[in-house]
């Protein structure tokens, strides 16, 4: 099954890691590749593609961000969350990308069995220490119909 929304990562060195190298999505790079490049060159942005939409979600890691274009709502304090996710250049960001994936279950009064997958949550954003040394996270909730929700 095709992923709805597939990631990709841009390091500082201009290197950039995408999940799939097909539309077919069968070469898969797996996200161990962006964790070990991370040792040679810092990770500047990380984006989520809507395969289907077009939209794209970008965490900003060097300023702090989180962008989503194109915008497709009317009001501006919902189109553009950087406005409530907006960090600053002094603090170190930490990527939080992951996926929540909900199965269908049947119980037939003896056993628990899988009926298959009924949806996908994708998780975005980023955490960063202030000056109080408090874990401050910023964090979207994404469905694969664009709905996005501060988690």
């Amino acid at each position: 099954m095709k992923l709805d929304l597939v990631w990709s990562a841009h390091f500082e060195d201009s290197t950039c890691i995408a999940q799939y190298d097909d539309a077919e999505q069968v070469k898969e790079h797996l996200f161990r590749e962006v964790q070990d490049k991370q040792k040679e060159s810092r990770l500047s942005t990380f984006s989520l593609s809507n395969c289907k939409t077009g939209t794209n979600y970008q965490v900003d890691l060097l300023g702090g961000r989180i962008l989503i274009r194109p915008s497709k709502c009317l009001v501006r304090s919902y189109s553009q969350p950087e406005l409530e996710v907006q960090g600053s250049a002094k603090y170190e960001y930490r990527l939080i990308y992951f996926r929540r994936v909900t199965h269908e279950m049947k119980w037939d009064g003896k056993k628990i069995s899988e009926q298959g997958q009924k949806d996908i949550q994708y998780f975005l954003g980023f955490q960063y220490t202030n000056e109080k040394n408090e874990n401050v996270k910023r964090l979207l909730q994404i469905s694969k119909n664009d709905e996005v929700y501060f988690a």
